[in-house]
């Protein structure tokens, strides 16, 4: 990973549109129609252990093209959260506004319902995305996954490029931002409907 300093660019979205950027929910429900969260959360075990292992994958389920895929999936998924995070610190959310009945509900009514976050979690799915951004920024974010890419794709050891440490620290807080985004997304439809 890239241990000097990051431009102030560095931060912006380069895997987003324009529209994108002005509707990050679009992302997410992008994101959502093309899979469901249970293969997502899959996928991104399995990506992390070949990008942990500097193991070439030559499963037919997980292929180079296929790998390039996700890496974009994942790092436009980071970016609209990013802005998303933005815009609610901007409208200085209140966690309150969820009840108990609520998140009862959603429990009963979602086909999957995320059992790694604690409650001001739930209540809040804000915190887990600004907890994830203040440990990894999202330059930082993109290039981890970036190695990850490398390493999955590589028959070579990579060695030093890819820490362990770094590869589990990177998995469980996308883990997290995975189910936050999931909340985020169908509080959202809940909304509409």
């Amino acid at each position: 990973m890239y241990c000097g300093v990051y431009a102030p660019w560095d931060h912006y979205p380069k895997f987003l549109r324009q529209s994108e950027v002005g509707d990050s929910m679009k992302v997410l429900t992008d994101f959502f129609d093309i899979s469901d969260i249970e293969r997502y959360l899959e996928r991104l075990k399995r990506w992390q252990h070949h990008a942990a292992n500097c193991a070439y994958s030559e499963d037919k389920d997980f292929m180079p093209c296929d790998l390039l895929f996700y890496y974009e999936l994942n790092v436009r998924l980071l970016e609209s959260l990013f802005i998303l995070l933005l815009k609610d610190q901007n409208q200085a959310f209140v966690s309150d506004h969820i009840s108990e009945e609520q998140l009862a509900e959603e429990k009963r009514n979602w086909n999957w319902y995320p059992d790694n976050l604690e409650r001001d979690e739930l209540l809040n799915p804000y915190l887990v995305i600004e907890c994830a951004f203040k440990e990894i920024n999202p330059a930082q974010f993109r290039d981890y996954l970036w190695k990850w890419l490398k390493a999955a794709l590589s028959e070579d050891t990579i060695n030093e490029l890819v820490l362990p440490g770094g590869v589990i620290k990177v998995y469980d807080h996308l883990v997290k931002l995975y189910s936050a985004a999931w909340i985020i997304f169908q509080r959202a439809n809940d909304k509409h409907l």
